[in-house]
């Protein structure tokens, strides 16, 4: 929940996400909870055990992967962002344009 809540309050200025995004939104959410809770417990855990990588370095890369997915599919990756925020100076460009009749 407290990860939903940081989400929500973050995507809350972009105006962009809307009804069909909640999924991708809760799939990120809930990715994210898992990728947290699997490094938190590798952290206390020995990276190698019998010789071997720790079994939770591939749930972890898993979930990491998992995040990154739902991202894209939110809209909400770092590309995303990018893209939402040059729409947004061409908007802005646009306006001073039609105003000054440039």
């Amino acid at each position: 929940r407290e990860i939903w809540r940081k989400v929500c309050v973050s995507l809350k200025n972009l105006e962009i996400i809307g009804d069909l995004d909640v999924y991708a939104i809760i799939g990120f959410c809930n990715s994210l909870s898992l990728y947290y809770k699997t490094t938190y417990e590798l952290a206390a855990q020995p990276l190698c055990v019998d010789g071997k990588a720790n079994p939770l370095i591939n749930i972890q890369i898993k979930y990491a992967s998992e995040v990154r997915a739902f991202a894209v599919k939110a809209g909400i990756s770092v590309n995303a962002r990018l893209t939402y925020a040059s729409l947004q100076v061409k908007d802005t460009d646009n306006e001073i344009n039609n105003e000054f009749g440039l």
